[in-house]
């Protein structure tokens, strides 16, 4: 007699982020020798790239991507349903996350996380960086783009910011010392989000079985073809865990 197949209320969901088959990989960017102070700093750390597309050549997945799920819902504000979190994340304390500049960039330069975690740039450098942390209309009192903070923090000191809000779209923060030296944060009010690591993979915990949004953004093309509203994605209850179809990132704006 066939076993009859459990049903799951949440699962873990994987996939992978790629870049067009078709399409020919871009080339690193160089940095312009006159943006760069203090050369000899960064003489161990070769030619300076501003790293901001990060393609493994092999599976053409793509490194930096933040992958998130929303509400399957034409309603660009919808938050998700809070009552579809999983209780143990519900709950979740908020985090701090480590930004160290001990080289030529930020590590990691592309964050997601948590609305109310807070961010904690720490300097690595024998020199001091300069700091700003620009809001792109996020917050609850959101009036377009605003410098939060420009500090300056010194060899193996660290800035704490404060907790930060729900975003609508990415804030970003650079090394105005070192203009290449940039990164981006994104703070959603759930967890299921993921950034995608060297090969473009991605998973997502305990996510609610149904119908969603899978939305993907990357620094330099924005969203992918869905847009923000993001791709209609059914997770099923079947099986404990649930492999996506690759996710190709196609976009009219990827560098050459």
């Amino acid at each position: 007699m066939p076993r009859a197949v459990q049903a799951h209320k949440r699962v873990t969901i994987s996939g992978r982020v790629t870049f067009p088959k078709d399409a020919k990989l871009p080339k690193p960017k160089l940095v312009p020798a006159d943006l760069i102070k203090d050369a000899e700093l960064w003489k161990p750390f070769g030619p300076l790239t501003y790293n901001d597309t990060v393609i493994n050549p092999d599976s053409r997945g793509i490194a930096d991507v933040i992958v998130f799920l929303r509400p399957d819902s034409d309603d660009r504000k919808a938050e998700f349903p809070a009552d579809r979190i999983h209780p143990d994340l519900a709950g979740a304390k908020s985090v701090d996350h480590t930004v160290t500049v001990a080289g030529p960039h930020f590590a990691p330069r592309i964050l997601a996380a948590r609305a109310g975690d807070r961010l904690v740039f720490q300097n690595r450098l024998p020199t001091p960086i300069a700091v700003g942390y620009i809001s792109h209309g996020n917050g609850p009192n959101a009036v377009g783009n605003r410098v939060l903070f420009n500090v300056m923090i010194a060899q193996n000191a660290a800035y704490t910011s404060d907790p930060l809000p729900a975003m609508q779209r990415v804030d970003s923060f650079q090394n105005s010392s070192q203009p290449w030296m940039h990164g981006f944060v994104w703070a959603l009010d759930h967890p299921y989000f993921a950034v995608t690591d060297a090969d473009g993979r991605f998973e997502m915990p305990n996510v609610p079985v149904g119908t969603w949004r899978l939305v993907a953004w990357h620094q330099v093309a924005g969203w992918s073809a869905t847009g923000r509203l993001g791709k209609k994605l059914t997770v099923p209850g079947t099986r404990r865990t649930h492999e996506l179809a690759p996710l190709t990132f196609a976009s009219g704006v990827w560098p050459e």
